[in-house]
């Protein structure tokens, strides 16, 4: 049976059709990015690990932190960008928020969250973030309302994050444990660094 020059004329249709959807959702996608890169208020943080002190990549681990308080004022908003090579839906950020004020990581009053690759989330009722990585319970991860992560094989991971201000007791100066889990199955990689918000 041979097909007929209407049914290739419209599989051609339906790929271009379908192309074009994609590049403008593409588009779309990098210029919402965009946006939320160049906000007016915030600093931007670097943290480098070289590769005898980690091996989640071949070269140089980057962390870019991008930290804005003031764009949307019932938020803190935080931009992680992450140069993994890979992608996995078990890599995970994890931050602890010194949300007692203290001064301190690891207090009682302290707040966890741990922010999956897939979207997903551990809120502080059950994650525990420490300098040797994320503790999860046997329970499966929620949703997530504060985070978006996108990953791209040429810069890596951006997880997008937006807390509600209350919700971890912000206030200046604020201490933040963050941590990168690579989790390849076969070994745990981490990374973490601390920074304050001022």
């Amino acid at each position: 049976m041979r097909l007929g020059s209407d049914f290739w004329r419209f599989l051609a249709i339906a790929f271009g059709v379908s192309l074009a959807f994609s590049i403008f959702l593409n588009i779309i996608q990098y210029s919402s990015l965009n946006n939320l890169l160049n906000v007016s208020h915030g600093r931007k943080l670097i943290f480098l690990w070289p590769p005898n002190e980690q091996d989640i990549v071949v070269g140089t681990l980057r962390i870019e932190v991008f930290i804005d308080w003031e764009s949307v004022p019932e938020n803190l908003t935080l931009i992680v960008k992450v140069n993994d090579d890979d992608l996995s839906t078990a890599d995970a950020l994890g931050l602890e928020f010194d949300s007692d004020g203290n001064n301190q990581i690891h207090s009682m009053g302290d707040k966890d969250y741990a922010f999956l690759a897939n979207n997903k989330y551990y809120s502080p009722e059950y994650a525990v973030v420490w300098e040797g990585g994320i503790n999860y319970p046997l329970v499966p991860p929620k949703p997530s309302p504060y985070h978006k992560c996108i990953f791209s094989n040429q810069t890596g991971y951006t997880f997008i994050i937006n807390m509600p201000k209350n919700e971890i007791n912000f206030h200046k100066p604020m201490l933040i444990l963050l941590v990168y889990e690579d989790n390849a199955f076969v070994k745990l990689r981490v990374v973490f660094a601390q920074f304050k918000v001022t």
